[in-house]
Formats: structure tokens, C-alpha cells, sequence
């Protein structure tokens, strides 16, 4: 390769070199610069997003302490067990519980891979129109945008 170059005019030779030069800088362009950028721009997107899922959590929570502390709360039916309330409404939701365990006079179910807004919903409505309490709420992100894992102990 040496000897190639240096049986070049040198004018030939300095444009070689050149375009050598070029080819590097837009080598290091492709795969280091752009990729890295791509990555922080996907970054700031994913920071937004989870900003934005943060602040309708807070908007909602509120509303659920608010109609929490409502006259219109029903209580739990009287002839049904608390399982058999969460695994009737969690059916109505299209949630999967995946276990339901007793747990010193309560009930500890963990749902995995849901939505967290239907998750809220079904919260909403054990609290409101069934008259559960959800004593602990352990919610766990997913690695799909918006799903969470959730452990939850309920009481009547």
C-alpha cells in the first residue's frame, strides 16, 4: 500500500489521502455520532412520555381520594366472598389475577402485565361499588410502555 502511495504524484497522493481522511470522519459520522444521537433523542421521548403518565397519575389519584371520601360508597355484598368480588370484576376488566393468597384477615392478588389505566379503573370500582379497600398497592413497571405488575392487598 505504501509503495502504491508513494508511486503517486503527489498531487494524486494528498487527494488519496484526503478522501481517506473523508471516508474516516464519515465512518465515525454513521457509527458513533448518529447512533448516539438516535439514543438520547429516543431518551428525551421515553422521559416525556413517563412525565406525562406521571402527571395523569397524580390528576387521578386526587379524583380518587376525593370520590373515596363520597356517601355513594356501596358496601360489599353481603352473600359473596371478597375473592369471588375481585374475580368477578377482574373478569368484567379483562384482567388475569394470577394469585389470590389470604393474608392475616385480607386478601394479597397479584395481576401481571396490565394496562396501568385499566388498573386504575379496577381499582375505582373495588373501592366505589364493591366497598373493598386496597390497604397497599405495590405497582411494578414493565418493559412494555404503560404495563405494570401489581401486587395489591385488599380488605372489606
Amino acid at each position: 500500500m505504501k509503495q502504491w502511495l508513494a508511486g503517486l504524484e503527489p498531487r494524486g497522493r494528498k487527494l488519496v489521502l484526503a478522501l481517506a481522511g473523508m471516508m474516516v470522519i464519515a465512518a465515525g459520522y454513521y457509527f458513533l455520532i448518529q447512533p448516539l444521537a438516535q439514543r438520547f433523542e429516543m431518551a428525551e421521548k421515553g422521559v416525556k412520555r413517563e412525565t406525562q403518565l406521571l402527571s395523569w397519575v397524580q390528576e387521578n389519584a386526587a379524583k380518587i381520594v376525593i370520590l373515596r371520601g363520597a356517601n355513594g360508597v356501596k358496601p360489599a355484598a353481603r352473600n359473596r366472598s371478597v375473592s369471588q368480588i375481585i374475580n368477578t370484576s377482574a373478569a368484567r376488566y379483562k384482567l388475569t389475577v394470577n394469585r389470590i393468597q389470604p393474608k392475616n384477615n385480607k386478601l394479597q392478588v397479584m395481576v401481571d402485565h396490565v394496562q396501568f389505566s385499566v388498573m386504575l379503573q379496577w381499582l375505582q370500582t373495588l373501592q366505589l361499588q364493591h366497598g373493598l379497600t386496597v390497604d397497599v398497592a405495590d405497582f411494578r413497571r414493565e418493559n412494555e410502555s404503560g404495563f405494570v405488575k401489581v401486587r395489591l392487598l385488599v380488605s372489606q
